[in-house]
């Protein structure tokens, strides 16, 4: 059942359509009294239809500010890059922290504004939250920082690699003693090789 509501007269009518069948929106029309003119759904629909984009891009700076990671440097990402493109993009990126450090100089030459300071602060947030990390060439205190894991677990890392050669994929990195399968599961995104 359809409410409709007759701007000519302020009055409400009800339309009832059969259950369990649907019309295209052109051919289902309410006929009102010939005083209050015809009224079409379509006509709604289309209002509809024009009014939803402006819905959803009020609530997208609402999302973009919850895609970033809480930490030291978020409000300076959002400030900063956020100026010029929204964070879900930096969000949806993965890089080495060297990586980020030349991706945030094309920025800045591009006509970001930041301080050195500002510029240090967000190299640092977007390697630790968004960073990744060559298992073959990393330091170990890089490769603690970005999967998130103790130092004996990153210097196992780095001694493994030292005595049976380069990793290939998730599973020989596995196979380092004393690191858990499922928080390497969790980070294997941020791995390189």
């Amino acid at each position: 059942m359809v409410e409709v509501e007759s701007v000519a007269s302020g009055k409400r009518h009800r339309v009832i359509a059969p259950v369990g069948r649907s019309l295209p929106p052109v051919v289902l029309q309410v006929h009102l009294p010939r005083a209050m003119g015809q009224f079409t759904i379509e006509r709604y629909m289309k209002r509809l239809i024009l009014f939803a984009p402006f819905l959803i891009s009020s609530l997208v700076p609402l999302a973009q500010a919850q895609d970033l990671p809480e930490g030291k440097g978020k409000d300076v990402v959002e400030q900063v890059c956020g100026a010029c493109h929204g964070t879900d993009l930096v969000a949806s990126r993965r890089a080495t922290k060297q990586g980020w450090s030349y991706i945030v100089d094309d920025m800045v030459s591009r006509g970001a504004s930041a301080t050195n300071e500002q510029i240090q602060t967000i190299n640092d947030y977007l390697a630790k939250n968004f960073g990744q990390v060559n298992v073959n060439k990393g330091a170990s205190a890089e490769i603690a920082s970005v999967l998130e894991i103790t130092s004996s677990q990153a210097d196992a890392i780095v001694k493994y690699r030292m005595d049976h050669g380069d990793f290939k994929t998730v599973d020989d990195l596995k196979k380092v003693p004393g690191l858990e399968t499922a928080r390497l599961d969790s980070k294997k995104d941020r791995v390189v090789y």
